[in-house]
């Protein structure tokens, strides 16, 4: 149950996410990533891990 919806929503974020776009987890510090398409390959997910401080921030800079 738990993991029908969880491909649910990854599915749905594939098709109606913009590129590039961040969509934060339920683990602080962990996003998914939408990539677009590439040299004929389709779009795709990917994980972007980014440790937080004891505070909630970010450890490391995007870019």
């Amino acid at each position: 149950m738990v993991e029908e919806k969880l491909e649910k929503s990854l599915s749905e974020f594939l098709e109606n996410g913009d590129d590039w776009e961040r969509k934060p987890t339920s683990v602080r510090g962990v996003f998914v990533l939408k990539l677009p398409k590439y040299k004929g390959s389709p779009p795709r997910l990917a994980a972007e891990v980014n440790p937080v401080d004891s505070r909630g921030n970010p450890t490391k800079k995007r870019g």
